[in-house]
């Protein structure tokens, strides 16, 4: 065997590519998400700002922290949901900043942790800081809450906790 016979989009490769952390493209998701958006000192996000990268200047003070809960497929592989379903679910954790760039508004992810191999990877692919961590969050599985009347129901009031 060579390495020509050995298949996949990432490693590890195999024979018939199935060993391969991430599958090609496209990749589809689905997610819900927590997000807090909060006022900081602005002397502090410059600190996450590598240059060219500037403060914004609409709102200089301003990141957020997401938590999400994600399902993603990727190309040939939308059996996964019912065949190995914890390859299609992750959690992940997020931290960005808003910043601009020559006078562009945008925003910059500074640390993203997350559970699963797959999503560390597919995020190394795409340019993201991810790292392994530790997600939980309070508001997972919400569309069950409206079936159990002891849960919580989503909504103006509602608390709900997540860290990472």
């Amino acid at each position: 065997m060579s390495l020509a016979d050995l298949k996949g989009y990432s490693v590890p490769f195999s024979p018939k590519g199935t060993a391969q952390i991430v599958g090609g493209l496209p990749w589809d998701f689905g997610v819900d998400i927590l997000s807090i958006q909060y006022r900081t000192d602005p002397d502090q996000i410059r600190k996450l700002l590598p240059e060219p990268l500037e403060l914004s200047r609409e709102q200089p003070d301003v990141a957020y922290v997401w938590f999400g809960d994600w399902q993603g497929l990727w190309a040939g592989n939308s059996d996964m949901l019912g065949v190995n379903p914890e390859r299609t679910q992750y959690t992940e954790c997020l931290i960005g900043v808003r910043c601009s760039y020559k006078g562009v508004e945008g925003h910059r992810v500074v640390y993203i942790w997350v559970d699963k191999d797959f999503s560390l990877t597919r995020g190394w692919f795409m340019g993201f800081p991810k790292k392994i961590g530790s997600v939980h969050m309070g508001t997972r599985n919400r569309f069950l809450h409206a079936l159990n009347p002891s849960m919580q129901a989503c909504g103006k009031g509602s608390r709900y906790a997540a860290y990472a």
